[in-house]
């Protein structure tokens, strides 16, 4: 009976958390996402100096060694997302933006190719691949506000998230 309490009060926990979150990253989201990237980046900077120092405490030199490299990248890695989380956030958008207007280019030549060989829906393809790759221009002209969808929409989830758990956490 214990564990049942336990279990019902942690579900209830995670529910309560996940709402928190939900509504801070649908009332700020992009303050969520940089501090979000911050955390990911000390935990980095963390997990870095561990697996160093094992480095030097290992007696195995194939064990000391791949401690150290993968140490020594966490750490560097870490600064980075510590140090400069906006600037990240940025690029993985603009690189999202760029993937996006790649495929809209890949798109075109594919309807372009199709409407030489007189297949039909030809002018509906090549005006999906336009408007796929206006997308890609203005995901990579503004990352900050794409950041801004993706953490509303994470919120709203979020939220949705932990009414859920809250309401197994009732039923349990």
């Amino acid at each position: 009976m214990q564990d049942i309490k336990q279990s019902k009060s942690s579900v209830m926990l995670a529910g309560i958390v996940s709402i928190l979150m939900g509504l801070l990253f649908f009332g700020n989201p992009g303050g969520a996402t940089v501090a979000l990237t911050r955390l990911i980046g000390w935990i980095a900077i963390i997990s870095g100096a561990l697996a160093v120092a094992s480095a030097f405490h290992n007696q195995n030199p194939i064990g000391s060694s791949a401690d150290l490299y993968i140490g020594i990248v966490a750490l560097v890695f870490g600064l980075f997302l510590a140090m400069q989380p906006a600037f990240f956030v940025a690029w993985i958008f603009v690189l999202i933006g760029i993937f996006v207007a790649i495929e809209g280019f890949h798109m075109l030549m594919v309807s372009n190719m199709s409407r030489a060989a007189g297949m039909s829906g030809a002018v509906a393809q090549m005006i999906l691949s336009v408007i796929v790759i206006i997308g890609g221009i203005i995901i990579i002209g503004s990352p900050f506000t794409m950041v801004s969808i993706a953490g509303a929409i994470a919120g709203i989830f979020l939220v949705i998230n932990g009414v859920s758990e809250i309401a197994r956490g009732i039923k349990m």
